[in-house]
């Protein structure tokens, strides 16, 4: 093979490190994207694959990675500890990390720990568990540590089974001013959250007195409503719906789509069967009732809000 001076590279199915060696001119590399087939099981990228990768393709400014190789990253290697790794170009970092053969997961927190990405804009960390029960001090603080450490003009992100609490996932939230795209998935999405989501016009004016005041797309799949009421979800709708006649041109929530959030009474189910497939006898989700609600569906009526129920 002669080596060629890519700019972009994907790549679908099991990943030879001995083709990648041969076939790319690295440094040059600005897109890299990478899609195993499941059916071959052989996922042979790893995270230490990838930490490599972004020692060896300094110009990367696009990664977009499935995971699925449940080796864990190795911090130290033959005794040295992995170096810090600056990565002054990269703007999107996508990362979903779990093996389907055995629906284990890819702990990605250590990699994350090593990274610092000063100029990230489109972040996407997907795991494979449903974090319904997870609580404070459990101890994972990989990703609040490194928000704080990058410090990122962070516009999209979306956080899918990341093992943190509701005050750390908030916490991370506050470290995110500029947003305006938002998916939680997999992650207790209590009243805390929810509070800590509406706005209010009091604290405009107040330096960290609202999180996230560029919101205007929310996503919610397959989260714990455990402590969080159809009522006060609405309320944190309503709030971040009506812009205050003060507030000139302040962009407020203009989309929302929720998908798979149950009920107090189904949480159960959905805990014994994780796959999102539901029975007959399920009761309407959240987003249903959230459907028929008539501040909702005044919203939707006016043109201020699209409101969106899959699943």
């Amino acid at each position: 093979h002669h080596r060629r001076n890519w700019r972009a590279w994907r790549y679908r199915g099991t990943f030879d490190s001995e083709k990648w060696d041969s076939g790319v001119q690295r440094t040059a590399l600005k897109t890299f994207i990478y899609q195993p087939y499941f059916k071959t099981g052989d996922f042979t990228l790893s995270l230490d694959n990838l930490y490599e990768l972004f020692v060896s393709c300094p110009a990367l400014e696009n990664v977009m990675v499935l995971v699925y190789n449940n080796l864990p990253f190795q911090k130290t290697v033959q005794g040295k500890q992995r170096e810090q790794l600056l990565l002054n170009n990269l703007g999107r970092l996508r990362i979903s990390s779990f093996d389907p053969t055995d629906a284990s997961e890819v702990d990605v927190g250590p990699l994350l720990d090593v990274l610092t990405i000063p100029y990230l804009e489109d972040l996407h960390l997907m795991g494979t568990i449903l974090r319904l029960d997870v609580r404070e001090g459990d101890g994972w603080n990989h990703l609040s540590e490194f928000l704080k450490r990058s410090d990122a003009p962070i516009r999209r992100c979306s956080f899918f089974g990341v093992p943190i609490p509701s005050e750390h996932l908030v916490e991370c939230l506050e470290m995110l001013p500029l947003v305006t795209e938002l998916e939680l998935a997999g992650i207790s999405f209590d009243k805390y959250v929810v509070s800590r989501l509406c706005w209010n016009p009091d604290l405009f004016v107040v330096k960290g007195g609202n999180i996230l005041p560029r919101l205007t797309r929310l996503t919610v799949g397959g989260c714990s409503t455990r402590f969080s009421s159809v009522a006060e979800i609405v309320h944190m709708v309503h709030s971040r719906t009506i812009v205050p006649e003060y507030v000139d041109d302040e962009p407020f929530l203009r989309w929302m789509e929720l998908w798979d959030c149950l009920p107090e009474e189904s949480l159960k189910f959905f805990t014994l069967n994780q796959s999102g497939l539901f029975d007959e006898n399920v009761p309407s989700t959240v987003g249903e009732e959230l459907a028929k609600n008539p501040l909702i569906n005044s919203y939707v009526g006016s043109g201020a809000l699209s409101f969106n129920v899959l699943g």
